[in-house]
């Protein structure tokens, strides 16, 4: 009732083209009926299988960036739903038991206000009707990822990721959701961190991903 009230004064504007909403939409129906294109699956460097709804550079990128850089959270509604989507027979293949996110250090949550990872996996959990866990952390003082070179990114082994929950994944299957996967360094070292940490299976999911990772099918697996 809140949000209702308060969407009469403060109206959301749809992700993509900026069209206002009236509550409980989360963009507009001409952006609906382009929103669920055929998922790109790949595999990450670790070997993980990933699934992302869209590549970078597609026109709803623009729609990522300002839930990562302008605090716009109301976009993780949306493209959690999209995301939700793109992985669902990934999810159906190999029916994950616990969702996490990337993590973020202090210092960075502190400066953002919010992780997008994070919000974009609690939408994936509800729409799956699975926990979301947080299962790692991040320390302070790593460079980040979105900063560096392409060739900067794949030299940086200075990630400082660490498992947080280390009882509560032993033998589970662990969906891990990321917003933006591009060289894939990030994600592969949470994959091998949970792995490690006692994780049966890792499979991956992110809204955008770069056009250069190596297609893959479930059904090579």
């Amino acid at each position: 009732m809140i949000n209702r009230i308060l969407s009469i004064f403060f109206p959301n504007r749809c992700p993509y083209c900026g069209e206002l909403l009236s509550y409980p939409e989360t963009e507009c129906d001409s952006c609906r009926s382009q929103l669920y294109p055929q998922p790109m699956l790949f595999t990450v460097l670790s070997g993980n299988l990933c699934a992302a709804a869209f590549i970078y550079e597609d026109p709803f990128r623009q729609a990522v960036l300002d839930m990562k850089f302008k605090g716009i959270k109301f976009n993780c509604e949306s493209l959690g739903k999209v995301l939700t989507a793109a992985c669902s027979e990934l999810v159906t293949e190999f029916r994950p038991e616990i969702i996490t996110s990337v993590p973020m250090s202090r210092d960075r949550l502190a400066i953002r206000g919010y992780n997008q990872s994070e919000l974009l996996a609690k939408v994936a959990a509800r729409e799956l009707s699975l926990p979301y866990i947080r299962l790692l952390d991040r320390k302070n003082g790593a460079r980040i990822q979105h900063e560096l070179t392409m060739e900067q990114r794949l030299a940086n082994h200075d990630l400082r990721f660490f498992l947080k929950e280390k009882e509560a994944i032993r033998g589970k299957t662990i969906l891990l959701i990321d917003d933006i996967v591009t060289s894939g360094m990030t994600i592969s070292e949470c994959c091998r961190i949970l792995e490690d940490g006692g994780a049966e299976k890792v499979i991956c999911a992110c809204i955008a991903a770069a056009g250069d990772h190596k297609a893959a099918s479930l059904h090579k697996q």
